[in-house]
């Protein structure tokens, strides 16, 4: 009777332990499938994560620059959305603008961009006339470029804002030996005009640029870098108004491996009858 009962007791454990290591297998397995499962989720969701491109610094960001064309305004004081740029990094000195005074370009975040302009004192006006300017700006982002002047004649001075380079040329696609160039005219008392730009040598050594009126710009042309002359036709009778010689210099001219050009805008400025700073004449800038 005792040795049924050992050999059943020998049996019972015998398949208890196959059981146990069934169970145990059957664990395993699921054990196996959960870690797989879990490494693989882990590794979407990381992937779903990261992100697939370098965020642009200058994406979001826009350029904007003040440029003073109002015979008898009084030098200005800038402000950009609130706060006073510097004329330069490290100066102390307010950026405060005269009569043909440009600045460079202060780079600025996309979006809602408010200039504003207030008389300035200076050594030479130290009691200037009162002037307050403001106006606002949808600044597009990618470094986008927007010329705020000062424009007519004080006290009716006014602000003309200008989207430069619309079409985005960049340095990059303009030929070697070449520019872009276009014309905005703002002397105030000066009639309609069609700008004609002469600089000779190749193709592009004459262009006729559009028909424009005070305040308004016309489109960029392509035209050979170096000196020549701008020349203001009547466009009704093309008879000549008046002209002026203007420089439109590319980098690298005249070297072995000579570089792209530059983006110019020609402003005519002053008073027709005028003499001394506020006569009528040009000033050239770089757009790039």
């Amino acid at each position: 009777m005792q040795r049924v009962s050992g050999l059943a007791y020998t049996v019972f454990l015998a398949q208890l332990n196959r059981n146990f290591n069934a169970n145990l297998l059957i664990m395993s397995k699921y054990l196996y499938l959960f870690i797989v499962t879990l490494t693989l989720s882990s590794m979407v969701i990381l992937g779903c994560a990261r992100p697939t491109d370098s965020p642009d610094p200058l994406a979001n960001t826009a350029n904007v620059r003040v440029l003073h064309f109002s015979p008898g305004a009084p030098a200005v004081n800038l402000q950009i959305n609130g706060s006073r740029p510097r004329v330069a990094p490290g100066s102390t000195a307010p950026d405060t603008i005269r009569y043909l005074d440009n600045r460079p370009y202060y780079n600025v975040p996309a979006g809602s961009v408010v200039v504003s302009l207030t008389s300035a004192r200076t050594f030479a006006i130290p009691n200037p006339p009162p002037l307050s300017l403001s106006t606002t700006i949808q600044a597009e982002g990618n470094q986008a470029r927007y010329t705020v002047a000062l424009t007519d004649t004080f006290p009716s001075t006014s602000l003309t804002v200008y989207r430069d380079t619309s079409v985005a040329p960049t340095f990059e696609t303009i030929p070697p030996g070449r520019s872009l160039v276009r014309v905005v005219h703002l002397s105030r008392n000066a009639p309609a005009v069609r700008p004609v730009l002469r600089v000779s040598g190749g193709s592009d050594s004459v262009r006729t640029f559009s028909d424009i009126s005070f305040r308004q710009a016309s489109g960029y042309l392509l035209v050979n870098s170096g000196t020549g002359t701008l020349q203001l036709l009547n466009p009704a009778t093309q008879a000549p108004i008046t002209s002026f010689t203007v420089a439109v210099p590319g980098p690298g001219l005249g070297s072995a491996a000579p570089t792209p050009g530059f983006i110019y805008t020609i402003y005519v400025r002053g008073l027709v009858g005028a003499t001394g700073a506020t006569a009528l004449g040009t000033t050239i800038v770089r757009d790039n």
